[in-house]
């Protein structure tokens, strides 16, 4: 942070929002979750460990984790169409 704070010290909005980026995404992880709960959301993602950090340059690697995401889809597509047919 003290980095950030220094190149963005003209941008106090953007430090503020840099420091909270971590409580935005849990709500909005819990926020997903429970529309989900609700019956309103539908999610589709790898149940298994990615394995991999939030930024990666490695195509191996990014395509690995992309075909893990895919699979998960191809493997509830049915469930998702049906979920959709009641809504």
């Amino acid at each position: 942070m003290p980095l950030i704070q220094l190149v963005l010290r003209r941008y106090p909005l953007a430090i503020a929002a840099i420091k909270r980026r971590y409580e935005m995404y849990n709500e909005q992880i819990r926020y997903i979750r429970q529309r989900a709960r609700e019956g309103k959301a539908f999610i589709i993602r790898p149940f298994a460990e990615l394995g991999i950090g939030s930024v990666c340059h490695d195509r191996k690697e990014l395509r690995r984790v992309y075909d893990l995401g895919r699979r998960a889809a191809e493997e509830r597509i049915d469930e998702l169409i049906a979920w959709m047919a009641e809504r």
